[in-house]
């Protein structure tokens, strides 16, 4: 038999949205009875419990017989005590262990993640979970309204709703009348959620009659919901004739899907097992045809959208200034990216696909991004045609509009027309999300966007993601890279100054400090006429942009206004609540009160650009600065009236930058009043405030210093503690008379290097001697502080001292930061001083001098040196040549250059890359260049060449202009994998090989060791779920080879790392697989590698409801289970699963331990605490 599927049937399936509406004839596959037999069971049950005598049965059977089955419940109910139908519903569903059937797995096997059931049984949920590879459905029952509201959403999945209830709460269970009127008046959010899911969503019926009596009860809500028109909603059903068709689809809005009955048959069913096979193989086949492409109304709408980009910010006139940052990944464990230091924000966003923008307040984070999402928009708007690329459209969103859902965030900035389950499925979109921080605090404290923002990464991971954000502490539970925006260069700020005019023969550092920030700068710009230079403060500036606002309305519409008294209560408000924008009627009560027409001055403000309306019915302030600089001016009105308002403020890190400006607001006496409240909690904020102010006030500082030297003499002084005092004392102790107190800390392992920047900062040149020798003993970290110790002396006779100490290294890599640092000196000083005696070191017999002097020489652009590099490519040695043109790269440098190139030192990159061992750092220098003609000189040599090597490496040079041949040429070499590819293909691979999921995971097999080992060692940057990708069986075959490694602890030394990092970080990308297993076996106190596995657990998502009490108190002897294992696994887990009363009751209390390892250890794990809650729980 072949049935005929409409072709709107097959494309609901597809959707990732269709949800499967289960009715009770499934479940009778499994042996579960219909309500029919339930019924009868149920009056037979109470026969022979002696509940019912032999009239009451007979009148019951009566009632079931007529298909009065609600009045029958109710009878049999109404002679039960709740005891009675509890044992029922067990012996009913319980007892008979009630197994998926083959008409289950064909129902997974249709795709959908979505399912509505009005059975009782769990029978669905166990048939998922075993044919979707352990994967588990969410269960929403109707009596969890917080829960029915998440599956509201348009992109929650992975759910079943259980509107009638569900065997494992028998209370919820829906059977009688009584009943159903109990979900109409009592249950109303299961009424609204079943509406909203039958509105929301395409609907398969499946296990329905269209007599039966759960059918014909929610046909009722199918009719309510039904408004006319195309409704994707379908019922697979026997026997339905033309009329019945005609009837459903006109009235319903249901197309019936039909299928035979077989008559005197005990399989009457079994086409509905043909109609899902075939359904399926439609399905399948319909997958392979189905090619993603873009339809011309979606194209034209996407036009339209990209040009009302570009004409919206350019319309804005905005300030762009030029910022640099530094680009870090705190997970990775590449030198490469611990080498890479500063870069611009515009070079950033482009290279990355995942990316956390960090960033002070006024740091330009959203005007750059903002920027940025116009120049794609600019670029595509030319380019949209039939080969759509990936990350083509922008998406700007900002954190204050957020109201729980992502999807529906994404979905109203762009056009109506467009598919944006599909086009988010093929990744077309860079997705920007600006101020995280400022997204309403329910959600942060909940951490629900935590859990949106992971599900939706998860479902669409195809799209390029970046996020700006304040402070780490709303993106802790991401592992992107970070860029971190640097102020602006004084340089620059002073350039821009000298052109417009200013005498900066009167300005000070400090002054100019201030202005680094490019809000704070653009105020200067805006608002600085007629002002002493001299006298300039952010406060003073943040001032006249009130006056300013206030000024022009006077100006333009005769209103006599001040707006920073008028609205600083709501400004506090809306801080107090953690919310940005806030309802239209507060700001029109307090124009009406105080006197004006409230309607048009509002309109008036808006008009100025004072106040935004965010799109969603709700209105905020211009710029958060303003909003907080409201706040702390009416902080400062309750402040003079009672000081005990600030106590709860300064330990909510929510807080922070209003109480900085605040503490602007305050004389010189009560800002030390406060400073010392604060400096008692928190010194390094202490600092932050003292540090915002342009001038700076000397008993604030030495109330700082104070506190400082107190807390590192504290005996019981954390590492951690210790360590962050270094950052402090490198920043405020730079005075000749603290020398004394400080020395004896210049050997020390924490807060050594800072010391010798504080000593070199007071210019006490008889501790050069001493500081050399330290960095030599401690120089493997970069860029040491040390080394700017040394640098800050600007002593050129350090210069021979160093040259020949760094001559007698032995081992180059373990010593590669330490020649790093000095080559960071060197370059501080004029080329003259030291090139000579390197040049000596370079004429050197042995590879070893002559890779130290190259290395030595990293970062100088004069032409001789380049000469030199230039002619070393063509030497023997391959580690030479190595080192020689990683030496000529950007990435190596601790400050931004143009990459260096000449002609010939492409033509000798060209001549390497067939060199199996370095030939990809050549292709990476070449790639860097971004050249034209050396991408089209690559692209004619693929034509040309079947060498592996080479090949790959001349894809790497052209992936960004032909990134689908590129892309090709990389996965054939993969597939094909060969020992001699490994540089090559992991060089093509870097930061990018999340791209290739979908191909390459799946190779991951325990028949190709060397493959398998290839891609795992490349993800182990990687923080996106991979599961889809690889399956369960592999999973548990590499954590079960994993066992038996790390138990016998007889490694080689190249396996160690791959044994002991690679394989623990690849494994916890597969959570979805492994995350119950490997839980099981860490709650299991005689497992034999139970901590060995916080490896894999320190890196899964995980809650203090997954341990049991027994694991928590063995996490915490782990603390400390090694001497000197600070920080470790079990550690990291104690701060993730912990919450304010955990850290107090449980952490607070080891602070005071004996023992220095547990103290640290408690230390961090409050701090990791404190950044999930916003909230500081300790002294600092």
């Amino acid at each position: 038999m072949t049935h005929q599927f409409p072709e709107s049937l097959i494309e609901s399936i597809k959707s990732n949205e269709c949800t499967l509406f289960i009715g009770s004839g499934i479940s009778t596959w499994s042996g579960a009875p219909s309500w029919y037999k339930l019924l009868l069971s149920y009056s037979e049950f109470l026969e022979q419990k002696g509940i019912c005598n032999d009239k009451e049965k007979e009148e019951i059977l009566n009632v079931i017989n007529k298909g009065d089955l609600l009045i029958a419940a109710s009878y049999c109910k109404s002679l039960s005590t709740d005891a009675d139908f509890a044992e029922f519903i067990k012996e009913e569903f319980f007892d008979k262990n009630l197994k998926p059937h083959k008409i289950h797995e064909l129902i997974i096997s249709l795709g959908s993640d979505c399912f509505i059931t009005t059975n009782y049984d769990s029978i669905i949920e166990n048939a998922y979970q075993e044919f979707r590879n352990g994967l588990m459905l969410r269960r929403v029952n109707n009596d969890q309204p917080i829960e029915q509201a998440s599956i509201q959403k348009h992109s929650s999945s992975k759910f079943i709703f259980k509107p009638h209830g569900d065997m494992h709460n028998v209370d919820s269970i829906i059977l009688t009348q009584e009943d159903y009127r109990k979900v109409k008046y009592n249950m109303e959010s299961t009424i609204d959620t079943l509406k909203h899911l039958l509105i929301q969503r395409p609907i398969i019926y499946l296990g329905f009659g269209l007599t039966d009596p759960t059918f014909i009860l929610i046909k009722d809500f199918i009719a309510e919901t039904y408004k006319g028109g195309n409704r994707q909603h379908f019922a697979v059903m026997p026997d339905v004739t033309e009329l019945e068709k005609k009837f459903w689809h006109k009235n319903y809005g249901i197309t019936l899907i039909s299928y035979s009955t077989i008559k005197d048959s005990k399989q009457k069913h079994s086409n509905l097992i043909v109609l899902l096979e075939e359904l399926n193989k439609k399905l399948i086949v319909k997958k392979e045809s189905n090619d993603y492409k873009l339809s011309n109304s979606s194209k034209l709408a996407l036009l339209r959208y990209c040009d009302t980009l570009v004409f919206s910010f350019q319309s804005k006139k905005i300030n762009i200034f030029s910022l640099d940052g530094i680009i870090s990944n705190p997970n990775s464990k590449s030198k490469e990216l611990v080498l890479k230091k500063s870069t611009s924000i515009q070079h950033v966003l482009k290279a990355h696909n995942r990316l956390i923008i960090l960033g002070e307040p006024g740091s330009g984070k959203s005007t750059s991004l903002e920027c940025f999402s116009s120049q794609i928009a600019s670029e595509s708007k030319e380019i949209i045609d039939d080969d759509f690329t990936e990350h083509a459209i922008p998406v700007f969103i900002q954190g204050k509009e957020y109201k729980g859902s992502l999807f529906d965030l994404i979905s109203s900035a762009l056009p109506i027309t467009v598919d944006k389950e599909t086009t988010l499925n093929n990744g077309l979109y860079t997705i920007i999300i600006d101020a995280v921080n400022e997204i309403p605090k329910e959600y942060h404290e909940t951490k629900f966007f935590e859990q949106d923002l992971k599900g939706f990464i998860e479902k669409y991971p195809h799209n390029k993601l970046h996020i700006s954000t304040r402070s780490l502490n709303y993106v802790s539970f991401l592992e992107f890279p970070v860029f971190e925006i640097k102020r602006l260069n004084h340089d620059y700020v002073r350039s821009i100054l000298e052109t417009k005019k200013y005498n900066l023969d009167i300005v000070s550092n400090q002054f100019l400090n201030s202005l680094t920030s490019p809000f704070f700068f653009k105020l200067f710009l805006d608002y600085s006429s007629n002002i002493d230079l001299s006298k300039i403060t952010p406060k003073l500036l943040i001032n006249k942009y009130f006056m300013s606002i206030n000024e022009s309305i006077q100006k333009d519409y005769g209103f006599d206004i001040d707006v920073l008294d008028l609205f600083s209560s709501i400004g506090y408000k809306l801080t107090n609540s953690g919310e940005i924008n806030i309802d239209p009627i507060h700001f029109i009560k307090k124009l009406e009160l105080s006197g004006f027409n409230k309607n048009e001055l509002f309109n008036i403000l808006i008009s100025k650009k004072f106040l935004l309306p965010d799109g969603e019915g709700k209105i905020g302030f211009v710029h958060q600065t303003i909003l907080e600089f409201l706040s702390a001016f009416h902080l400062k009105k309750l402040y003079v009236k009672d000081k005990s308002v600030l106590d709860e403020k300064i330990v909510d890190s929510r807080w922070d930058e209003t109480i900085m400006l605040f503490v602007s607001l305050l004389d010189e006496i009560k800002a030390k009043d406060v400073i010392e409240k604060i400096v008692e909690k928190d010194i390094f904020y202490a600092y932050s405030i003292y540090d915002f102010a342009t001038v700076k006030n000397p008993s604030l500082k030495q109330v700082l210093i104070e506190q400082l030297l107190m807390r590192l003499n504290n005996s019981k002084i954390t590492l951690r503690k210790k360590g962050r005092l270094g950052w402090l004392i490198s920043n405020i102790l730079s005075d000749e008379k603290y020398i004394s107190k400080i020395i004896e800390y210049l050997e020390d392992d924490e807060i050594g290097a800072e010391v010798a920047v504080s000593i070199a900062k007071a210019n006490h040149k008889e501790s050069i001697p001493k500081i050399i020798d330290c960095l030599l003993k401690k120089g493997n970290s970069y860029p040491s502080g040390y080394a700017k110790a040394i640098i800050k002396f600007n002593d050129n006779k350090v210069i021979d001292n160093l040259i020949s100490s760094v001559t007698k290294i032995e081992d180059i890599e373990s010593n590669e930061l330490l020649i790093a640092n000095i080559a960071f000196i060197l370059n501080h000083f004029e080329t003259k001083l030291y090139l000579p005696k390197i040049l000596k070191i370079l004429e050197k017999e042995e590879v070893k001098d002559k890779i130290i002097a190259v290395k030595l020489l990293e970062g100088n652009e004069s032409p001789e040196i380049i000469d030199i590099f230039s002619s070393l490519l063509d030497d023997q040695s391959d580690e030479l040549k190595k080192a020689a043109i990683y030496s000529l790269q950007e990435r190596s440098w601790p400050y931004k250059k143009e990459i260096i190139t000449t002609p010939n030192l492409i033509e000798k990159s060209f001549q390497n890359l067939d060199n199996n061992n370095i030939g990809s750092y050549f292709s990476s220098y070449l790639k860097d260049l971004k050249s034209e003609s050396v991408i089209e000189r690559a692209y004619k040599l693929i034509k040309a060449t079947q060498k592996g090597s080479l090949k790959v490496n001349l894809a790497n040079i052209i992936s960004e202009k032909h990134p689908e041949l590129s892309k090709k040429i990389i996965l054939e070499h993969i597939i094909d994998f060969k020992i001699e590819y490994n540089s090559a293909l992991h060089q093509s691979l870097f930061l990018n090989i999340s791209d290739y999921n979908r191909e390459i995971i799946p190779l991951v097999n325990k028949n190709d060791e060397l493959r398998s080992r290839f891609i795992i060692e490349n993800y182990s940057n990687e923080s996106d779920e991979i599961s889809e990708f690889i399956n369960y069986d592999t999973c548990v075959f590499l954590l079960e080879t994993w066992e038996k490694k790390v138990e016998k602890g007889e490694l080689e030394e190249e396996d160690i790392f791959y044994w002991h990092y690679f394989i623990p970080k690849f494994l916890s990308l597969c959570s979805k697989h492994i995350k119950a297993l490997i839980l099981d076996k860490i709650n299991n106190k005689n497992e034999l590698n139970r901590y060995k596995l916080l490896s894999i657990v320190r890196n899964l998502e995980i809650k203090k409801k997954d341990f049991s009490e027994q694991t928590i108190s063995w996490l915490f002897d782990k603390m400390t289970d090694e001497k000197k294992d600070y920080n470790n696994f079990a550690t990291t887990i104690i701060g993730s699963i912990g919450d304010e009363e955990f850290a107090e009751k449980k952490l607070k209390p080891l602070l005071e331990s004996d023992n220095a390892i547990l103290r640290n250890n408690a230390y961090i794990a409050i701090e990791k605490i404190e950044r999930s809650i916003n909230k500081r729980l300790i002294i600092k």
